[in-house]
């Protein structure tokens, strides 16, 4: 069921020491764009059944809570109207979980906004500042009108540079496990997943063969 498999991600998480983030697939080549939008697909395979049956699709997934409030999709940093993408030639355009502190700082530094100095949320208006809110407050927990109103006269340069260290402070702990991991303990996780995915597999597979009489004399 669609229920157990979000229970089993959720502790295998917090297994791993991260209960504050959201689970998330291998962590190497994807965006921060990525994030929300590969958990939810994955997810949204493993409910299928919970919404495709009634043909609510979106408003199941919104009960799940599988899409958040904010940042469910994370614009590009060079344009802002377009989403956030690795596919996207210009590295600036993304920040990268594996992106060290420094790299962070800078993208988040340069990324586009406007010649208005106020921090303010307005997608047709201000696009820029309001994808850096919506990434800002999906770090920190925030709601956007919290922090627009912290940041609202301190000028862009201010506010950045705070979205920089609530991005870099969010990535720390997958960062810190990344680099803590070794060829074995990558070797002993695949070969775990594998037999795990195996076992279920036969077992699925026995399942489909008794259902349609594949066995029966």
């Amino acid at each position: 069921p669609a229920r157990e498999y979000r229970e089993g991600a959720k502790a295998l998480w917090e297994r791993l020491g991260l209960p504050g983030l959201r689970p998330q697939p291998p962590w190497h080549g994807y965006s921060l764009g990525d994030w929300n939008e590969a958990w939810d697909e994955a997810a949204t395979r493993a409910a299928a059944g919970d919404y495709l049956e009634n043909g609510r699709r979106t408003h199941q997934r919104q009960q799940n809570g599988l899409v958040p409030e904010t940042s469910a999709r994370v614009m590009s940093l060079t344009d802002p109207t377009t989403k956030m993408s690795k596919s996207d030639p210009n590295p600036k355009s993304r920040i990268d979980v594996l992106d060290s502190p420094d790299e962070v700082r800078k993208k988040i530094m340069s990324a586009v906004t406007d010649s208005e100095p106020t921090v303010r949320f307005d997608r047709a208006q201000k696009p820029g500042i309001s994808n850096l809110l919506e990434i800002m407050s999906a770090c920190t927990g925030r709601s956007i009108d919290d922090l627009a109103m912290e940041y609202a006269d301190g000028g862009y340069g201010v506010f950045k540079e705070a979205v920089a260290e609530a991005v870099i402070a969010e990535l720390a702990p997958i960062r810190s496990i990344y680099q803590n991991l070794d060829d074995a303990d990558v070797a002993r996780i695949l070969q775990r997943g594998a037999l795990d995915a195996r076992t279920k597999a036969e077992g699925y597979q026995q399942e489909v063969r008794d259902a349609v009489g594949l066995h029966r004399q």
